[in-house]
């Protein structure tokens, strides 16, 4: 109903005989399904990277190693003024101050600020994912905070690739979100996961690298019981931006300017989990939107 509420087109309640033609590899134990022919799934990086590139090509102004310290608001001109500190690395032999540059493969110490840079502007979006909140609270928002929630993935071998021609997704949990999935990944390899483990949560984040291993393949298993444990080659984990309350913080921040009484022009795009790939889109649409209601010229 939910989905048919949302306008998703073609679902269906599938019995198990037609559940099992679909994905033969499945255990006898799942018995029925939610089927949508039309999901897909697209590689999340490379999204990523070609939106970087559409934005740039279109005169956006990509500052990568960029620290925001500071927004200063005008309540006379309706200008802020974002300080920002442009970040480096230094090369160190010192094994206290390791940090890892993952696209340059070297080896660095403690980010140093180079230069501090004052940026002008009339509007303000804040899409700072994790420290989003952080941002917000720089111009007075304290209206949400940001709880992180991390996902660990398991990455198999591609001979285990055969086991899912869909992804598979467990009945959801209301407070936990759509459980561990089992996928086949555009490349052929069989991918498990995620975990959803709140940084606040003490005793979640004693969890071991075994155990959460165990409990990823215990959760896949009841969907493929012939997983192969030993063709897993690698891991990793994502951490979303989960507010305190679960909900989407997205539209004008209520903090007003001194002066005339208006909401100041700052824009919250934060608190965006799962789904928020797929829904990027229409969140951008819809930013669009709220950036025109409030005045700027496209």
């Amino acid at each position: 109903q939910q989905g048919a509420t949302n306008g998703v087109q073609n679902l269906e309640i599938i019995d198990g005989q037609r559940l099992h033609e679909i994905e033969p590899h499945l255990s006898s134990n799942c018995i029925a399904a939610l089927y949508s022919p039309d999901a897909g799934m697209i590689s999340p990086y490379e999204y990523t990277i070609a939106l970087v590139e559409n934005a740039a090509q279109n005169g956006v102004q990509i500052r990568t190693r960029h620290n925001v310290v500071a927004i200063a608001y005008e309540d006379e001109s309706c200008i802020f003024t974002v300080d920002v500190e442009q970040l480096t690395y230094a090369q160190t032999s010192d094994h206290d101050k390791f940090h890892i540059d993952a696209a340059k493969r070297k080896i660095f110490d403690h980010r140093q600020a180079v230069q501090k840079i004052k940026i002008k502007a009339k509007f303000v979006i804040n899409c700072g994912g994790l420290f989003a909140q952080k941002i917000a609270n720089m111009v007075g928002d304290h209206s949400f905070v940001i709880k992180p929630r991390l996902g660990e993935y398991l990455i198999l071998n591609k001979n285990q690739g055969h086991l899912a021609r869909q992804t598979l997704f467990p009945c959801p949990d209301r407070k936990k979100g759509k459980g561990v999935l089992v996928q086949c990944s555009l490349w052929g390899n069989l991918v498990l996961g995620p975990t959803s483990r709140d940084v606040h949560d003490a005793q979640n984040m004693r969890a071991s690298n075994d155990a959460i291993i165990q409990y990823i393949l215990q959760k896949s298993k009841q969907f493929i019981p012939t997983i192969d444990a030993t063709q897993i080659f690698h891991s990793f984990t994502g951490s979303r931006p989960k507010t305190a309350n679960n909900e989407w913080v997205i539209g004008q921040t209520n903090i007003r300017n001194k002066k005339n009484g208006k909401q100041i022009n700052f824009f919250n795009v934060a608190g965006i989990a799962s789904p928020g790939l797929s829904a990027s889109p229409s969140i951008a649409v819809y930013v669009i939107e709220l950036l025109q209601n409030a005045g700027l010229k496209l």
